[in-house]
């Protein structure tokens, strides 16, 4: 029999102190998220790709909501959504360089989502950086970049 609780009171003890509890293992997931950068957080702004040949549409790529855009120098940063957690997501922004007439003139960008595959469903927010500075028309001057076909979704950029 006391060979029996010996047995018992070692595998208890084996096991509390070899496992970690559900709550730490979350806990320690969650930092390790935390402290992770996503690739793009990671590089440089990218490049507003100009290419005459084109076509932006609608729904093209997957799903993004732009919550917010804001110019800062030649740097265009919008903080976006997506649905995700499970792989890389990358992102371009386009353009055909098509410039709509007005004071000050307008360019319809599009920001390209592309999942890969994604199905995870958590909600993702993160800060993306474009170099706006192709869509410049020389000189001095300001231009309104309309982002995704979205006349309320505009910003404007002011350049030297």
């Amino acid at each position: 029999m006391k060979l029996y609780l010996s047995a018992i009171l070692f595998a208890l003890v084996a096991l509390s102190t070899s496992c970690k509890s559900k709550e730490t293992v979350a806990e320690t997931a969650t930092e390790d998220r935390a402290t992770e950068e996503t690739p793009t957080m990671q590089k440089e702004a990218h490049q507003l790709i100009i290419d005459k040949s084109f076509a932006p549409q609608e729904g093209m790529g997957d799903p993004i909501n732009i919550v917010k855009s804001e110019i800062q120098g030649d740097i265009l940063k919008l903080t976006v959504t997506y649905s995700g957690g499970c792989k890389d997501h990358t992102f371009e922004l386009k353009a055909n360089g098509a410039i709509m007439k007005s004071m000050p003139p307008q360019m319809p960008i599009m920001l390209i989502h592309e999942g890969n595959g994604d199905d995870c469903r958590s909600l993702i927010e993160e800060t993306l950086k474009f170099d706006v500075s192709p869509a410049r028309m020389g000189g001095n001057g300001e231009i309104i970049l309309i982002l995704n076909g979205d006349r309320e979704n505009r910003v404007s950029y002011k350049y030297q």
